[in-house]
């Protein structure tokens, strides 16, 4: 759980790699890392 209204969970396991599922609220935006920074850079240079 993150806070009240977020939960991350573990969906399958194999060898050394994971996959999680994220339950989050609509107005949350939740996007991997590499996603999320692109996203950032995107906004950057349009500023």
């Amino acid at each position: 759980m993150i806070g009240d209204s977020i939960v991350v969970r573990v969906l399958e396991v194999r060898g050394d790699q994971v996959r999680l599922g994220i339950e989050a609220p609509r107005d949350v935006v939740v996007h991997r890392e590499e996603v999320y920074e692109a996203v950032q850079e995107d906004d950057d240079s349009e500023a």
